[in-house]
């Protein structure tokens, strides 16, 4: 297609105008209201002089208009040529255009294949963590990004996911599934393993006060079993109280029975021994005689421990 060249020759115009007679004119005519006075007398000529003025200011300005409008016709003459022009250029730019961005779009098509194809190469096991449109740039897709630094900086990116992966997983912690899925879906490695430390502290906080709690409650229910233990003790020592109290009346009641009517001992059958009259003792067992002076309160506190141990005893007041 030959090239196409556009000329255009400019010549100036001029336009004629009686300007320095008529600033001289008006500068003797101003010159004469300079210092004037009107009156009531001369006031119609005052009138008919300032509409001269007022038409002579018109006529300059209609002068003004239609000079330009004149001085304008060869220029909008110009762009309307210029304009016709330009929308016939318009027709094959945009018919080649076009085909241009078709051209760039089927290019970049085949080189967003092309990376998709890299990213299944090199990602691994890291997809989850590290899908292609978080690193993917569009700057990769122009023609003069070649495929190698599009390797480099994929590599890059994996490698930083595959060690704060590991970090994050080498954490003991109960939170570190949850930090891998923040870590999903910001990609920001401190922030999970933010959300790790402070899990942790609550932990430790919710662990300090079920000790506590715990503590408290078998401290609870010691006192309740000290409590429990020393009212049995309580309670049993108040049954002793009460039977040495019945034995003490038993005994007081037989000593005024006794007082009352003299009784002596029963006598021991000449054909049976003292131990005649006593159960029947077994080999593990044996019959012996105590004797024993003491008060009655003694005597009745040394009866509820033979009791309380299964002894048999008989009481014979001498």
């Amino acid at each position: 297609m030959n090239q196409l060249e556009l000329r255009v020759q400019q010549h100036p115009g001029t336009i004629e105008l009686n300007f320095e007679e008529l600033n001289a004119a008006l500068d003797a005519k101003l010159a004469e209201y300079e210092g004037a006075i009107f009156t009531e007398d001369s006031k119609d000529i005052a009138k008919v002089e300032i509409a001269s003025l007022r038409k002579l200011k018109k006529d300059i300005e209609d002068a003004r208009k239609s000079a330009k409008k004149e001085w304008n016709k060869p220029f909008d003459l110009f762009e309307a040529n210029k304009k016709q022009l330009a929308a016939k250029v318009d027709k094959p730019i945009g018919a080649i255009d076009e085909q241009l961005k078709a051209f760039e779009e089927k290019r970049r098509k085949e080189k967003r294949e092309k990376i998709q194809a890299l990213y299944g190469e090199i990602i691994e096991d890291m997809e989850e963590y590290l899908p292609l449109g978080h690193m993917y740039s569009q700057k990769w897709e122009n023609a003069t990004t070649t495929m190698k630094s599009i390797r480099e900086e994929m590599e890059s990116e994996v490698k930083s996911t595959q060690a704060a992966v590991a970090m994050i997983s080498g954490m003991q912690s109960e939170a570190v599934p949850k930090a891998l899925e923040i870590y999903r879906e910001t990609h920001d490695s401190t922030r999970a393993v933010t959300h790790i430390n402070q899990y942790e502290k609550q932990k430790v906080e919710i662990m300090r006060k079920e000790e506590a709690r715990r503590r408290e409650e078998e401290e609870r229910k010691r006192r309740e079993e000290e409590a429990r233990i020393r009212a049995e003790e309580r309670a049993a020592i108040e049954r002793e109280a009460q039977i040495r109290r019945e034995a003490e009346a038993e005994a007081a009641r037989k000593a005024v029975m006794e007082q009352a009517t003299p009784v002596s001992p029963d006598p021991i059958p000449e054909n049976k021994t003292a131990e005649e009259e006593m159960p029947f003792v077994t080999p593990t067992t044996k019959a012996v005689f105590y004797r024993v002076v003491a008060t009655d309160q003694e005597l009745a506190e040394l009866e509820v421990a033979m009791d309380s141990l299964g002894i048999y005893f008989e009481r014979r007041d001498s």
